[in-house]
Formats: C-alpha cells, structure tokens, sequence
C-alpha cells in the first residue's frame, strides 16, 4: 500500500513537470505582438517625378500633409485618411493649357502587418483644382475624381514612419473653353509619393 501510494505521488509530480514543461516551450514559441499600427498619426509627404506621362508632360513635384487614424484587429489593418497637396502640374488640351495646383483625398487603407512593415491597398475621392492658361479657362476649376493604389509603410523607432505610395488618380471629363468653343479632356494621373508619418 506505502509502494502504491508513493508510485501515484510520482506519476502524478511527473505530470505536472510535463505539463509545465510543455506550457513553456509553448510560450517560447509564441511570440508577443509588442508593435501595434492602431492609432491616430500626422505627417508631410513629396510627389516622386514619374515617366508614366499620364497627366503631366514633363515631370513635377508636389508637396503635402496628411493624417489618419488605424485600427488593427490581429494582423489586419484599416485605416481613415485625409490627405492635402499642393502641385504644379500642366497638360495640353485643345487651345491651350491647364494646371493643376492644389488637390485633397478622403481615402481607406486596407491592408496587413508584417511586424513593423504594413503592405497596404488605398481607394478613395478627390477633390483637384485646375487652372486654365494660353488662352484657356477651366469653368468649373474644381472637379471630384476618384483614386486607387497601394504602399508600403515601415515604422522606425519612437513612433516615426516612412512610406512609399502609388495611386492612379481618375479625374475625368475636365471641361475647357477657349471662349469660343468648349472641349472636355480626361486627365487622369499616375502619383508616386514618399512620405513621413508620426504617430500619436
């Protein structure tokens, strides 16, 4: 009987060991998520020259800013973002010229975390100024577009983050009239940008 009982006291020590063994190698294999995308943040960005001659004629540069907010369930991503530039940017239509100077987006992010890199698809709405020149003029200068692309975005250290961005930017039918006769012209546009974010 004292045999029996001691045998059962083992086996059962025994268990617990292997339980406890187990539980930790688990946890070893498990890894915290100790970065998190999920917030508010604010940052500047530059229009990249592209030869996708889409829009432009020649290259431009632009500046901006845009802010934000994500949230994050797991590995997955979304996020809400306004987005204002400034542009120079010109395109020949019947008669003469227009330029595009100021634009702003209301866009979503959709996309995954790898760590501390987020791979990223964007959709949303435009509003873009556009002016006439050489004897054109643009009746309505503002006109609603519309915007898809994606990015990448990695976060350094201390909440700062940087990320190269593509969108294809639909303008539409842009209306002209050189005073005599009125033309419309599709002047849609590929934009690269590069940017800072930091969040908060």
């Amino acid at each position: 009987m004292f045999f029996t009982k001691r045998s059962t006291m083992a086996a059962g020590g025994l268990t617990l060991l292997a339980c406890g063994a187990s539980a930790t190698d688990y946890s070893a294999y498990e890894t915290p998520r100790t970065f998190s995308w999920a917030g508010g943040y604010a940052g500047v960005h530059g229009n990249v020259p592209t030869n996708f001659k889409a829009f432009n004629e020649d290259d431009h540069r632009g500046v901006g800013a845009q802010m934000g907010y994500n949230f994050q369930v797991e590995s997955s991503v979304l996020g809400l973002e306004l987005e204002g530039s400034y542009k120079d940017k010109k395109a020949s239509v019947p008669g003469g010229e227009v330029e595009s100077r100021f634009s702003g987006a209301a866009k979503a992010r959709l996309g995954v975390d790898v760590d501390r890199t987020l791979i990223y698809g964007t959709s949303g709405v435009t509003m873009t100024q556009f002016v006439g020149h050489c004897g054109v003029s643009v009746p309505d200068s503002w006109k609603q577009g519309y915007l898809f692309g994606g990015g990448v975005e990695h976060e350094f250290s201390g909440g700062l983050s940087g990320k190269i961005e593509y969108n294809y930017v639909m303008n539409g039918s842009v209306q002209t009239t050189d005073g005599i006769t009125s033309s419309t012209s599709d002047l849609n546009n590929h934009v690269i940008t590069a940017g800072l974010n930091f969040g908060f």
